[in-house]
């Protein structure tokens, strides 16, 4: 974990220099990160937050739940005073060769055990950390005092798959506090040993989650006032369980719950990470806000074979309270409260949750699975669980439907969250366009599946259906959607299910996919594609995997594109929906920043219709703008971005 800054559209460095590296998208060698001691460049081993964990692991805060809620409270220390972490819970079976119960304790406490510097000194500090592969970190503005506020008052919470939590303060760099869930601890011994295996280690693999409580909402944490902070995290490939973990005091986390498949029976590997709203249910014991989290039951390997198959597990969205982690309603094939017989896949990815009303409560939820088929649910807020929520499929765009054997190329599947917008069009019916790309994250190399970028209309944005008439929809198949792949002026007629580009361009199929979200900003779909090396061949190594990483930027409504791109300003062809990205792996999701505007710009009122109305007059100095990136690549496809209008919500005190 390493934090640098944004300045005018440009990642900087420590020292107030460009950190990034435009012909490679990667950092200088030259750049120095900021809680880096000296430069660090591109060198993931140097600098950082591992540089900055305690010099002496002795005073190192880490932590598991051993039964008592206050993580830092002494029973919940992994220290070798500890006595409840036995050596049998780190995995330790007494064999010759391995570590004692204390050594292996030290290593984790971050001590140089092994003594890899060759310096006999085995009380030292290693200074490393595990990988952060899916683990996305989560920020907590903490704010300061009223009396003294403070933006850079924040930590990062931050899993990696040595199965640690990192709580990382943001200004210094330095671990407040680290928590290894028990189910992990006896991993730590395969760690320790690293010996080499076929197949990668996994801990926390997954996305942190935040729910932010702020009564008065003041930016400033103060529980004194009931403000509440909370976190929550899944394991991804690590494991099959969700965690819950209040920081509400950030140097005195407390444990809240763990669900498992023994109490959601459906849970697969955790990778989707909850969304968090309200819902209102009758006759439900719930918080007192009504929040709750939503989410898909994740990922069966079963997916990891290429051939198309249906799924025992994860194929569930589960709907639990925020605050006890208590099962509030679900949605299955068999078994649920709504039961679906089109769910017979995994749901790996987030659901897509909206408030359709403005009153605060989820109205409308999307998701998607490993089967290529798109859900929509409706919420009746209010309603007892058996009525609270009706659904059913409105896409089936892979494999499913065709008859047995199934072709491989076929098997399409959805691992991401729907990105829905809502277009309104001039005399015309408004609609919500559901983006969706498929590809095999199991098998990122694969090149026998034709994937492709979806854009499925839903004509009922508004309008909550029956169960009768979700039973009654026929869902939009693959072959009846405009495939747009060779045209940019494509017909689209008003009442047209949607489109699809085949990711085949171009040079025909060479096994490009979507492996990450797409955005949907100003009408424009944003997202990336990764296309294996030719040499690929379903292996792993390095050179195979490199690959080619590109960026679309295309119309949602007809995939046209809208970013001239190749040179030739004359008009827009097929190369100007993307272009190449200078990083290797694969590249993340596109992101969008939205710098400050500065101090307020003067007002101009004039009469519209007889209505006042104050109209911002526009100081283009004041309004810098919209910064979109891949990882650390910044991406000139938020170039035309510069204009923007001042919305006013109405927040719920819960971010």
């Amino acid at each position: 974990i390493k934090k640098y800054r944004l300045t005018d559209g440009q990642i900087v460095d420590a020292n107030g220099d460009p950190a990034v590296d435009p012909a490679t998208g990667f950092f200088y060698d030259t750049a120095q990160s900021f809680w880096s001691a000296a430069i660090d460049g591109s060198n993931t081993s140097a600098g950082g937050a591992a540089s900055r964990l305690p010099v002496n692991p002795a005073t190192r805060k880490l932590y598991s739940y051993f039964g008592t809620a206050l993580l830092s409270n002494a029973a919940n220390a992994i220290t070798v005073g500890n006595a409840t972490v036995t050596g049998a819970m780190l995995g330790l079976s007494g064999v010759a060769g391995e570590p004692t119960r204390d050594e292996l304790i030290g290593w984790m406490r971050g001590a140089d055990v092994l003594d890899l510097d060759a310096d006999s000194n085995l009380t030292e500090a290693r200074l490393d950390m595990g990988d952060p592969l899916h683990g996305k970190p989560s920020v907590v503005i903490y704010g300061g005092t009223n009396a003294s506020p403070n933006v850079n008052d924040a930590v990062v919470y931050s899993p990696n798959n040595d199965g640690y939590l990192h709580a990382i303060d943001v200004a210094t760099g330095i671990e407040r506090w680290a928590f290894i869930p028990p189910e992990l601890l006896n991993g730590m011994l395969g760690l320790f040993d690293d010996a080499p295996t076929a197949n990668k280690h996994y801990g926390l693999d997954a996305e942190v989650r935040l729910l932010k409580f702020d009564v008065d909402q003041d930016g400033i944490v103060e529980p004194g006032m009931g403000d509440r902070v909370f976190l929550y995290f899944g394991m991804g490939r690590g494991g099959r369980n969700y965690y819950a973990i209040e920081v509400t005091d950030k140097d005195n986390p407390r444990y809240l719950w763990t669900r498992s498949p023994a109490q959601l029976g459906k849970l697969g590997e955790t990778w989707s990470a909850a969304t968090l709203t309200r819902a209102n249910i009758s006759g439900a014991t719930q918080n007192l806000q009504k929040l709750v989290l939503v989410f898909g039951a994740g990922y069966d390997n079963s997916q990891d074979n290429v051939d198309y198959n249906t799924d025992n597990i994860g194929n569930a969205i589960y709907m639990i309270d925020a605050v006890s982690g208590n099962l509030l309603w679900s949605a299955t094939d068999a078994g649920g409260n709504l039961n679906l017989a089109s769910m017979i896949h995994s749901i790996p990815g987030n659901i897509s949750v909206m408030d359709l009303d403005g009153d605060t409560y989820a109205d409308r939820m999307y998701a998607s699975d490993t089967g290529g088929r798109i859900f929509r649910f409706d919420i009746y807020n209010g309603q007892p669980v058996g009525s609270l929520v009706t659904g059913g499929m409105l896409a089936d765009l892979g494999a499913a439907p065709l008859a047995a054997p199934r072709p491989r190329s076929e098997s399409r599947r959805f691992y991401n969250s729907p990105d829905v917008a809502l277009i309104r069009r001039r005399g015309k019916s408004s609609f919500f366009n559901i983006a969706l790309g498929s590809g095999f994250r199991g098998h990122p190399l694969n090149t026998e599946i034709r994937d492709r970028m979806y854009s499925v209309r839903d004509y009922n944005p508004f309008t909550k259906l029956t169960q009768a008439a979700y039973n009654a929809i026929v869902p939009v198949r693959d072959n009846q959607l405009v495939d747009v792949t060779t045209n940019v002026t494509p017909v689209m007629s008003d009442t047209a299910p949607g489109w699809k580009m085949e990711l085949r361009l171009p040079n025909g199929w060479e096994g490009e996919k979507v492996l990450v979200e797409s955005r949907t900003l100003d009408n424009k779909v944003f997202f990336t594609t990764y296309m294996p090396s030719a040499n690929a061949a379903n292996s792993c190594s390095a050179a195979a995997g490199a690959g080619t990483n590109r960026v679309y930027v295309v119309s949602a409504l007809d995939a046209a594109p809208v970013i001239e791109q190749d040179g030739d300003v004359s008009n827009l062809g097929l190369n100007d929906r993307f272009t190449n990205l200078n990083q290797g792996g694969i590249a993340p999701e596109v992101v969008f920043l939205f710098p400050d505007n500065g101090p307020p710009p003067p007002q101009d009122c004039t009469q519209n219709d007889g209505r006042p109305e104050c109209k911002c007059v526009v100081d283009p100095s004041r309004c810098p703008p919209v910064v979109c990136l891949s990882g650390a690549e910044v991406l000139g496809a938020c170039r035309n971005f510069n204009s923007r209008q001042k919305t006013f919500w109405l927040e719920s005190g819960a971010n």
